[in-house]
């Protein structure tokens, strides 16, 4: 019964002379395809008719009249999410440079975000007590490079970091830095933060740091190599993005 639906969609998607109305045939084939698990094996090869939907709903709507032209994300959503996650990643990533390519910059920046939630979901999955650290910086620098909101959590997360990191330590012995903070405010926690959010600027009043050794000294190197790797990563990814909706 199913094989038999296919099989007539599949012959009104051959007879169909517009890209719109292959669009919407292929789309119903994809979801019949998605819901029927009886749909042999050979017939269920989804990821090139993906992206064939892709394409065809993109030109398809691109004559239609006001009102009507407007892309419905979701459906493209719908078949997507239906596939392995390095499926999934690798059509985000033809769906953004499809979108980019006619001119749909709202939507191609959805499916960025998308594809940079799939990337992240990939790198956990082959992250391991050896590689970790180079991974987890992968995410951090895919995750803030997606938009000024991410840079600004990112940068944020940061910071609050650094407030736990200037905190007085329980054991003497147990402290890598000194601590040097005056007093602006009577309320401890409002001082921790100001004065460490001076320090972060470079003012005056702002918590002074210093190392106490060699390695505390490499830690507030990289530190400060980290942050401006990343906010100079968001510079550059922003620059590329618009360089590309430009051409």
């Amino acid at each position: 019964m199913i094989e038999e639906l296919l099989d007539s969609q599949y012959v009104a998607l051959e007879k169909a002379t517009d890209d719109y109305t292959k669009a919407h045939l292929l789309y119903t084939i994809i979801q019949i395809k998605i819901s029927e698990d009886n749909v042999s094996t050979v017939n269920n090869n989804l990821y090139p008719e993906i992206k064939r939907f892709i394409t065809l709903y993109l030109s398809g709507v691109e004559f239609l009249e006001y009102g009507f032209d407007m892309i419905n994300y979701k459906s493209y959503v719908d078949c997507i999410e239906s596939q392995n996650e390095q499926e999934q990643f690798m059509l985000y990533e033809y769906l953004e440079r499809k979108l980019t390519a006619y001119g749909h910059t709202e939507l191609a920046d959805r499916a960025l975000n998308d594809k940079i939630r799939l990337k992240s979901i990939l790198l956990l999955k082959k992250m391991n007590y050896i590689n970790w650290p180079r991974k987890l910086l992968s995410i951090l620098f895919l995750y803030s490079s997606v938009s000024f909101r991410n840079l600004f959590i990112t940068t944020f997360l940061f910071f609050v970091t650094l407030c736990f990191i200037v905190l007085p330590a329980p054991f003497p012995s147990w402290g890598i830095f000194e601590i040097r903070r005056e007093t602006i405010s009577d309320n401890y926690f409002l001082n921790l933060i100001l004065t460490t959010l001076a320090g972060l600027l470079q003012l005056d009043g702002g918590v002074v740091v210093i190392p106490k050794t060699p390695w505390a000294l490499l830690l507030q190197i990289l530190g400060k190599i980290l942050v401006l790797m990343i906010i100079g990563n968001f510079l550059l990814q922003e620059f590329f993005r618009k360089m590309k909706y430009n051409l």
